[in-house]
């Protein structure tokens, strides 16, 4: 019963929103990153209205992009898979870069 109270407590709902938040962060730029490699292949076959140099300039930060919320995710997955009540402030340090 404790650690459902625990689970259902407004920090411990703040953090699992922001966690929810950042999956589909995450899943709408893989999407981007799958249009970036379709439009980089018919570029190099030249089968594309734009070039792979301005692909790389409007699509080629996204990665990065990725690869930092992923780690974002991993964080808050870890501190919602063992989050204890009275350590909230603790909790909502979990970005320590």
């Amino acid at each position: 019963v404790r650690e459902k109270l625990q689970k259902t407590s407004r920090p411990y709902q703040i953090c699992l929103e922001i966690y929810d938040t950042e999956v589909s962060y995450v899943n709408a730029l893989s999407l981007l990153l799958n249009v970036k490699d379709e439009l980089e292949k018919h570029a190099d076959s030249g089968d594309s209205l734009i070039e792979k140099s301005e692909v790389a300039f409007i699509l080629g930060k996204v990665s990065p992009i990725v690869s930092f919320h992923k780690d974002v995710i991993t964080r808050l997955k870890e501190k919602l898979d063992n989050w204890k009540s009275g350590a909230e402030i603790a909790h909502a340090s979990f970005l320590n870069f």
